[in-house]
């Protein structure tokens, strides 16, 4: 199937080649100081974070030229837009904006195609306060580069694969991907019991002997039709306790499931609440921003008198209040009361890991409520966020230009976060933010 499609547009001598030149890793496209030097379309292929596209470098663009070479090369940039599926949009920050760019950004507007305006030869940051004029252009994205200096490219980068839509094999491969569960917590938890409750069968061995399982078993099976490969982990233990050779095995083949997992769950044992062991499992996992599930286990084993949910909630709250956003269900392994409820939780989580926000709903939001609500620090002056893109799932991850990362404390970075929550959601999953200045 073909991959999406990105022309580099722009009037003469700003730079497109030399752009193209430094994506693609290749000198294909002739960089000269001439102006009008590329007259035909030439395509490449790049990728950036796993992502695939094909780069179209075009002929400067001059919608006041009327005939000969200049018509031409308009031919040839008009179809490179029409068959793209997004614009960058590149001006020279040295000779600053032009009535020419300004009918050319007019002109762009027309096709309703993604456009990230790529502001080129900001060979120092001192520039960067120049480059400003061009946002009267109006475009939303946009990005400070030097191409010949890769000065921005991997900012820019970033934008473009957040903008590019999946090429179909890749719709198709997530759509039949299977889902892959860590299950992980301390030592007989019940991680073995809970596995075996869902396979329906003695596929792993289970004792009371705490650390009986020494690896981790994959197991792929389906449920509902849905494919899902279970991963069933040694308990993971401090590593201050561990004393044979085998046990330090299995943390480490535990660590390793996590990182392999798309969802995690975490077993948490409700005869004995939530322990430093639990936290500490519990944060490697957001560390490595995989989708938690908190099951509290062998709840059948609690009195009836002391079945009290909202109490265990609190408790969770204020020992793991980094994973307020994953949800908690209640379960017993050996009864199997709840355990395919499990599901359900995990189907949500999976969506919310692979939940996309288009910018301009993001910088909506932005601008809307999260900007006004951010108030001056002591001594630190007032942060500001000037625009924000999401550029990678699983987990989400947002960049967020703003005035100075140093105005962003900790209680504003958290806002940040709750503020997208409240938006978008994203049960289950941690959000990673990253701050840079505009």
């Amino acid at each position: 199937m073909p991959l999406p499609k990105i022309a580099i547009l722009g009037r003469p001598n700003v730079g497109k080649s030399t752009l193209f030149n430094q994506i693609c890793g290749i000198r294909k496209a002739i960089v000269d100081s001439i102006p009008g030097v590329t007259r035909d379309r030439i395509y490449g292929e790049a990728g950036w974070r796993g992502r695939k596209f094909s780069l179209i470098d075009t002929g400067g663009l001059d919608l006041f030229g009327s005939e000969g070479v200049s018509e031409k090369v308009k031919e040839q940039v008009f179809r490179a837009l029409k068959d793209a599926d997004l614009l960058l949009f590149v001006v020279d920050v040295k000779s600053g904006l032009t009535p020419l760019e300004s009918e050319i950004a007019l002109h762009l507007r027309k096709h309703n195609k993604p456009i990230i305006l790529v502001i080129n030869k900001v060979d120092h940051p001192g520039l960067e306060k120049e480059g400003t004029e061009f946002y009267q252009l109006g475009f939303a994205l946009n990005c400070f580069v030097s191409a010949e200096h890769r000065r921005g490219l991997g900012e820019l980068l970033d934008l473009i694969t957040a903008q590019l839509p999946l090429a179909e094999e890749e719709e198709e491969k997530e759509a039949e991907s299977e889902v892959k569960i860590a299950v992980v917590g301390k030592t007989n938890v019940g991680k073995s019991s809970l596995v075996n409750r869902i396979l329906g069968e003695e596929r792993v061995l289970v004792s009371k002997e705490p650390g009986t399982t020494r690896d981790s078993i994959d197991t792929l099976f389906a449920y509902e039709n849905r494919r899902y490969r279970i991963i069933d982990t040694a308990g993971i233990r401090k590593k201050g306790v561990l004393r044979e050779p085998a046990d330090i095995i299995s943390v480490l083949k535990a660590r390793q499931s996590l990182e392999l997992a798309d969802v995690v769950l975490l077993l948490i044992d409700a005869t004995e609440g939530v322990t430093s062991g639990d936290v500490a499992i519990g944060g490697y996992a957001e560390e490595k921003g995989r989708g938690i599930i908190i099951l509290v286990n062998k709840w059948d084993l609690i009195p009836p008198e002391g079945k009290n949910p909202d109490l265990y909630l609190r408790e969770m709250k204020r020992k793991i209040p980094f994973l307020h956003y994953a949800p908690v269900l209640f379960i017993s392994a050996k009864t199997g009361q709840r355990v395919f409820k499990i599901f359900d939780l995990v189907q949500q989580v999976t969506a919310n890991q692979n939940l996309r926000v288009p910018t301009p709903v993001l910088n909506h939001m932005i601008h809307k409520v999260i900007s006004p609500r951010l108030p001056s620090a002591r001594g630190r002056g007032r942060a500001r966020v000037l625009y924000g893109t999401q550029v990678d799932i699983k987990p989400p991850r947002f960049i967020f230009f703003v005035n100075n990362p140093r105005n962003f404390t900790p209680t504003y970075r958290r806002h940040l976060t709750q503020q997208i929550r409240k938006a978008f959601g994203f049960y289950g999953t941690s959000i990673k933010i990253e701050l840079r200045k505009r």
